[in-house]
């Protein structure tokens, strides 16, 4: 995200014309040292998986600049959800004050920075530097997003591979699903994780390569350590920490809250159905419960069935998610019992296939399907008089 800081956004409009003008009279001069930079984890949702960038150091020319892929516009906060849902999210790059740019990300954001110094030769620095100079022009500088394919750690992986002459990393299996890597970085906030788990269909737990590993800041970081040049040389000649303690995502280990609320909710669902053993009705705690369902299910066929995502299809959750339970929760019709039958029959296909499926269910779902279940079972129960109780006395 741009920064918020005057002095570094005065920067970022100004600089463009700046590198342009000296690109056309100067090549890099001896001095120059080009760098990867890491921002660890923050707390705002956006700075949670991490932050690349390339840093060009040149005292000769007067240079300390930080080439940033991961600036956006976040604008109206509507508009910006609706182009996130719809994956239209375009991200640029950006010239930032280097100084100003990682004291801000310590300083305000409390964010760990590594910088880790690139072991390249004249004409590899001028090379880079002439790239890197053609994308900050206001017509080459904009991209299309992709948070698994296409984002700030992965435009670096893909300008400095041409550069070396070859893959930072080789294109082997990791042993880690694309899925699995991005779960740790969430561990502090339950709702993101259950929103992206939700959101993230099949394709999301697909095997990633070393390579593709990269698209994360921190994995980058390592894959750039370990790398090689094809003459044997190795590309980080040196890495700094220049502010806090680098520390690497760990899983959650402790129950989120959001499995101990469905759990409760599932506790309080199955309490209601004994009690209305003798005379199923539909009550209050259904209309809320099959109401946000139905919701749910709406987002998730939007993302399926809409969007231009590229992880989110197909997605087994649409099995519990059904987009109609929000309309049928309110209506009163004798053919409605046939429809809760068949959400039954759905729930109970979801739930005995968790052993087979082949995308990771999270565990604060289970219990929400569970209650939709026992739920769905005690409304097809229910006699469709069309005058029968709506909600208890």
């Amino acid at each position: 995200m741009r920064l918020n800081l005057n002095p570094v956004r005065r920067f970022a409009f100004l600089a463009p014309l700046l590198l342009m003008s000296l690109s056309a009279q100067a090549q890099l001069s001896p001095d120059a040292r080009v760098s990867l930079v890491t921002l660890y984890p923050g707390d705002a949702i956006y700075s949670l998986w991490g932050h690349s960038a390339i840093h060009i150091e040149d005292p000769v020319l007067g240079l300390d600049v930080a080439y940033n892929f991961g600036t956006f516009d976040f604008g109206n906060p509507v508009s910006f959800l609706a182009r996130f849902a719809y994956g239209r999210l375009d991200y640029m790059l950006s010239l930032e004050n280097y100084r100003l740019w990682v004291d801000y990300s310590w300083y305000t954001q409390k964010r760990a920075v590594i910088e880790q110094t690139l072991n390249l030769t004249q004409a590899q620095k001028d090379s880079l530097f002439e790239f890197l100079t053609w994308n900050s022009r206001p017509e080459n500088r904009t991209y299309r997003y992709d948070f698994l394919y296409d984002n700030c750690a992965t435009r670096i992986r893909d300008a400095l591979e041409p550069i070396i002459g070859s893959p930072l990393a080789a294109d082997t299996p990791a042993g880690i699903a694309f899925r699995t890597a991005v779960k740790p970085y969430a561990r502090q906030h339950p709702l993101v994780d259950l929103a992206m788990n939700l959101g993230m269909g099949m394709p999301a737990d697909q095997m990633a390569t070393r390579r593709e590993q990269a698209f994360l800041p921190l994995d980058l970081a390592s894959i750039a350590a370990e790398a090689r040049k094809p003459d044997g040389q190795v590309l980080v000649l040196r890495t700094d920490t220049l502010y806090g303690q680098p520390m690497p995502p760990t899983q959650h280990t402790s129950v989120p809250w959001t499995t101990a609320l469905f759990g409760l909710a599932l506790a309080w669902g199955i309490v209601l159905t004994g009690l209305q053993r003798t005379q199923p009705r539909r009550h209050v705690t259904d209309l809320a419960l099959f109401t946000v369902a139905g919701a749910v299910g709406l987002l998730l066929a939007f993302l399926s069935f809409v969007s231009l995502h590229t992880v989110t299809w197909p997605n087994l959750h649409l099995l519990w998610a059904w987009p109609a339970h929000g309309i049928i929760i309110w209506l009163r019709r004798p053919w409605t019992r046939y429809y809760w039958m068949a959400s039954a029959a759905g729930l109970s296909i979801f739930l005995a296939g968790l052993p087979l499926w082949t995308q990771g269910i999270p565990t604060a779902v289970l219990p929400l399907v569970v209650l939709l279940l026992v739920r769905s079972t005690a409304l097809a129960c229910v006699p469709r008089t069309g005058f029968e109780p709506v909600l208890p006395a």
